[in-house]
């Protein structure tokens, strides 16, 4: 490589001011200086994640900036420059290089843009405006797509194109299809779908699908197809019920087991079998106990106690003509104590025996 002179330099400057020549030689001195510093310092090795210019594509090891300049600052820029600005101080007023700043900001973690040199030394930037941003992203080979260590990777090949139609969504997957109308919609998987009008909704597996709004299918092939529900019966309650939305995990013919799901506490919690399971031991017990007719017609009904079943807190029957109503112990006591006081003499009632002994004297 051709190596040009500080006087092959300050030929185009010949016919400037003694300051501007002096100018040019301290600029092109440090400029020497530095880029020799820079990559000639050994590095020590470590494990750091590197700087890369989104434009250039120029990737460079954290430590080239951290452990690298900050010797080339001690060492070299800071004793030049301080000889330089005095110089320029004197030819220049209120000028100086301030190179150590620039370069300690660098070392301290201060945004930098990376560039390249050609062979003349010449930077080469980026040959249109930076662009940063884009409507796609295409692998070379595109069927499966993977995010993880760092890195994106795609398999395959023939893989049918994603979108993702309206605001805030996402399409991830092989024909996987946000509508236009849905915004707010992810749909994850080979041809998962969000439909038209199902805003905020989530399609997650291999055509799932979901069409209506605030819902979620989940699981190849689900469909979440009712949505939200206002003033509905809901078995076991006596108000009307609303819902916002829909989650379904499979579809019809098609359903899933939800497993693993704890046992609920709160009102509209879900509960599991085992909950359930202690609801029907409890129902059981009490069904033991319950009195139940014979049969279908209720035409009568058997208690099933050993030697017989005793009846108690029963409310005095109707004692009428055509009563039907049974009748307790009280009113058969007094039944038997009238008709004792009416045969007379020393008759009484015997309730333990639920006799009448008479008593006459002749």
């Amino acid at each position: 490589m051709h190596t040009r002179s500080t006087a092959d330099l300050l030929l185009p400057f010949r016919g400037a001011t003694l300051a501007t020549r002096l100018l040019v030689a301290a600029v092109y001195a440090l400029g020497a200086v530095l880029p020799l510093g820079l990559f000639t310092v050994p590095a020590p090795a470590r494990a750091q994640t590197s700087i890369v210019d989104v434009c250039t594509g120029v990737s460079l090891p954290r430590s080239a900036v951290t452990d690298i300049i900050r010797p080339v600052i001690t060492g070299i820029a800071t004793p030049l420059e301080s000889s330089i600005n005095s110089l320029l101080n004197i030819l220049v007023p209120r000028l100086n290089l301030n190179a150590t700043t620039l370069l300690n900001n660098a070392a301290s973690g201060q945004d930098i843009r990376l560039g390249v040199l050609d062979v003349n030394g010449n930077v080469v930037d980026a040959p249109d405006a930076c662009i940063n941003q884009a409507d796609a992203f295409t692998l070379e080979n595109e069927q499966g797509i993977s995010i993880g260590g760092n890195r994106i990777t795609g398999l395959g090949s023939g893989g049918a194109v994603a979108i993702a139609g309206e605001l805030n969504s996402i399409a991830f997957g092989n024909g996987a299809l946000t509508a236009a109308t849905a915004v707010d919609a992810i749909a994850l998987g080979r041809e998962a779908e969000i439909l038209g009008g199902a805003s905020g909704s989530i399609a997650l597996g291999a055509d799932a699908s979901v069409s209506v709004a605030n819902s979620l299918a989940l699981g190849a092939d689900s469909a979440a197809l009712r949505g939200a529900l206002a003033n509905y019966a809901a078995v076991g309650l006596s108000t009307p019920q609303t819902s916002v939305g829909e989650v379904s995990f499979g579809a019809i013919g098609a359903e899933r087991q939800l497993t693993n799901v704890a046992a609920g506490s709160a009102l509209t919690d879900a509960v599991n079998v085992g909950q359930l399971q202690g609801v029907s031991t409890s129902l059981q017990a009490l069904a033991d106990l319950a009195v139940t007719y014979d049969d279908a017609t209720a035409a009568t009904l058997t208690l099933g106690g050993t030697g017989g079943t005793r009846v108690t807190n029963l409310t005095p029957g109707l004692l009428a003509l055509g009563s039907a109503d049974a009748v307790n112990g009280a009113q058969l006591f007094g039944l038997g104590s009238s008709l004792a006081a009416e045969i007379g003499g020393s008759t009484a009632f015997d309730p333990a025996t639920s006799t009448i002994d008479i008593g006459l004297t002749y």
